[in-house]
Order: structure tokens, then sequence, then C-alpha cells
């Protein structure tokens, strides 16, 4: 744990990762996005175009044309949504610290509503019908609680969007 924390460059990337953080600048940073990937007009990642701006641009995500496509059209579903926009209200990507149970943690809420006490975090999904499992599987309800007391809010939501159906 401490050499990947250490050295940034040990951690491995997939592509669900990628694809979610690109959402996520997108809907929440979306002027950080140029900066941070390049989008490859490329059927896959075997090509040597790919390869080849994967290697010039290698402080950057590289997406597929097609992957870049389809999580644009996944932004202007979140944000066409007027329940879900209704939830993004408040200060984006505000970090906290805090001590529980004699551990140090530290979390970054996707937005932070003081006034209406409430913490949303964006998670994408390969199957909306599943996200339950991984709620299970990724211990979202420990990320849930950590948020609640570290921001002291009573209500946290989840923003789950799947990624092939858009479905939220």
């Amino acid at each position: 744990y401490n050499a990947i924390k250490t050295n940034p460059e040990l951690r491995i990337k997939t592509l669900p990762m990628v694809l979610g953080s690109f959402l996520h600048i997108s809907i929440l940073e979306p002027e950080k996005v140029d900066d941070k990937f390049i989008v490859v007009d490329a059927r896959t990642r075997n090509t040597n175009r790919y390869k080849d701006m994967a290697q010039e641009n290698p402080d950057k995500d590289c997406l597929l044309i097609r992957e870049y496509d389809n999580m644009m059209a996944c932004v202007k579903r979140v944000k066409g949504n007027s329940e879900v926009r209704e939830l993004l209200n408040g200060v984006t990507e505000e970090p906290n610290v805090g001590e529980m149970f004699g551990i140090n943690f530290k979390c970054k809420a996707d937005f932070f509503n003081k006034e209406r006490g409430l913490v949303v975090d964006i998670k994408t999904t390969s199957d909306i019908n599943g996200f339950k499992y991984s709620c299970n599987k990724y211990f979202y309800n420990s990320q849930a609680y950590i948020y609640t007391q570290l921001f002291g809010v009573e209500n946290f939501k989840f923003i789950a969007i799947d990624k092939n159906t858009k479905d939220i």
C-alpha cells in the first residue's frame, strides 16, 4: 500500500476507472477535460495511431472516439435529468479529512450542499440493475457513512449511471 501511495505511477488504471474519471471531470470540472484526456480517432487500442497518441501524451488518459461519444452521452443524460440536476447543487470536489475510531480518513465529495445537509457521489456502472450488488461488493455503505460523519450531514445520495443503457 505505501509503495503505491508514494509512487502513483505504480497504480494500474483500468478502463472502467478511466471512463468513470472522465465522467466525473466532464460533469464536475469540464474545464480540466483537455488537460487530463485525449481522444483518439481509432477503432481499438491495438492500432498504431492509438499507441502513438498514448506514447506522445503520457500524462493524459486516452479514450477511443466511441468511448468518448458514449461517455458524453452519459454526461448529457445526467445533466439533462431534472431530478438529478436538482441534486447537483453545491460545492464540487469538496475535500474533507477527519478521524473516526482512531483512524484518519480523507474524502472528497462530488457535490456538497451544506444548506441541504447533503453529499452526492456519482458512480458509473455497466449494469444499473446490478448496482446494488456493487454497493455491497465495494462497501459503498461505508463510504456513505464516512462522508456523512466527516461532512456533518444526514443525507447522502449516489447517482449511478449505466454506461451502456444510460439509465440513471
